[in-house]
């Protein structure tokens, strides 16, 4: 009795130090992925609290907690209707046609739609990938345009948080109206290591 006492405390002990960090997602759609740059297992949204269990390098291992309804779960994988990307499961949709923000400044991405941004941001990934400039660990998971998607995702995020708005119009035209959008795709993708 005694000895399963002591190992209940000290587990719970190593419990309440595992889980004593925690943060909360900044980014919009940041991709929760199975390891460090690994395959992408869902999309974690702005202000989403999570558990840190560990981290390596720029990676922080994650535990979340939240409700699902129970009628859209099982309790066995077995006829669970595999996740389709978007042009597959409505092919009259296609999300990277009408990109138009390539050589356009910030401001312009502050004030475009999502569905452009992310069509904008398919495009300069594609065009990366034709060229042969994406990093192995990107390259190798692309092989159709849908591929892209996930990474798509990311790079407007990246994008987003680099032209956040300033309040004062002033200041944010002084800071955005010279940077170009392409340029600051490079950046990001650099700053993910995605290019060579």
């Amino acid at each position: 009795m005694k000895k399963t006492l002591l190992v209940l405390i000290i587990s719970l002990m190593y419990t309440s130090i595992l889980y004593s960090a925690q943060i909360y997602i900044k980014g919009e759609y940041v991709n929760f992925r199975d390891a460090p740059n690994g395959n992408k297992i869902g999309v974690l949204n702005s202000g989403i609290k999570l558990d840190v269990l560990e981290q390596k390098g720029d990676w922080v291992k994650v535990r979340v907690e939240g409700w699902v309804y129970k009628p859209l779960t099982s309790n066995s994988n077995s006829g669970i209707n595999k996740p389709k990307s978007i042009s597959k499961s409505e092919p009259d949709i296609k999300w990277y046609k009408g990109g138009t923000l390539h050589k356009v400044n910030a401001i312009s991405w502050q004030n475009a739609s999502y569905d452009n941004k992310l069509a904008t941001c398919a495009d300069f990934i594609a065009k990366l990938w034709e060229d042969g400039k994406l990093k192995y660990h990107i390259n190798n998971k692309i092989n159709t345009i849908d591929d892209i998607y996930p990474f798509a995702i990311e790079l407007v995020a990246c994008l987003n948080e680099f032209t956040k708005k300033v309040e004062n119009s002033q200041e944010n035209r002084k800071l955005y109206e010279n940077q170009k959008v392409s340029e600051m795709a490079v950046l990001c993708m650099l700053s993910m290591d995605w290019l060579k």
